[in-house]
């Protein structure tokens, strides 16, 4: 069974190549949670890529923008 993942700060430098670093370890890890606090469309383009069964984006002036760009399979909740 994969060991499942949240990455807080995804879209940042530090959360940017902690998930480049999931991925390449393989299967046995499961990105399954990501957030962001402002960088809506960097969030939008991981879930695309991973699919994770949730997101976040702290700032709740871009939801309406973001939620048409999210996959289905993912929850987006929005707000600190």
């Amino acid at each position: 069974m994969a060991k499942r993942v949240a990455i807080l700060g995804s879209t940042g430098s530090i959360g940017t190549n902690t998930l480049d670093v999931v991925q390449s370890l393989g299967p046995g890890f499961q990105v399954t949670g990501l957030s962001a606090a402002r960088r809506w469309r960097e969030l939008a383009r991981q879930c695309k890529e991973i699919h994770p069964t949730a997101a976040v984006l702290a700032d709740p002036a871009h939801a309406a923008e973001i939620q048409p760009l999210i996959p289905r399979c993912t929850e987006l909740l929005i707000g600190p």
